[in-house]
């Protein structure tokens, strides 16, 4: 699965269907994930289908965690549990990412440098650089 690192907390990123030999058990389905501290939420019990969400306040990154390792366990009464990974990817997005300020070294007589925040006469520049996904 493909999900933008500019996707919204809340999207369905993926959904699982389980189905039990056992016409009369319904499954148990849990999440793990290989990636610590991912931002995918708890997979409700005995649900169906089940629904793969990105939790509140998640935060998607491509550039510090490109893929995610999902492994997702169904278990029905009397029968041996399945396991099953999912792969998630996640891509560059269209997301302005800006890096903290930083001052210039250069000129402090007046000259102001284009697009720079909080120069005077004589303060040396301090610029923000910020970049597409």
């Amino acid at each position: 699965v493909a999900l933008s690192e500019d996707t919204v907390p809340g999207t369905r990123v993926a959904d699982v269907t389980v189905s039990c030999s056992n016409s009369s058990g319904s499954p148990n389905v849990t999440l793990d994930s290989i990636e610590p501290d991912h931002p995918f939420n708890p997979i409700a019990i005995n649900s169906d289908p089940t629904d793969v969400t990105l939790r509140a306040g998640a935060e998607l990154d491509a550039h510090q965690v490109n893929q995610y390792t999902l492994i997702l366990r169904a278990a029905c009464p009397g029968e041996d549990e399945v396991e099953e990974w999912l792969f998630v990817r996640v891509t560059a997005g269209q997301v302005l990412r800006c890096d903290t300020p930083f001052a210039s070294a250069g000129r402090s007589q007046g000259h102001r440098a284009v697009g720079a925040v909080g120069a005077s006469r004589h303060q040396a520049p301090t610029a923000v650089l910020c970049s597409r996904g």
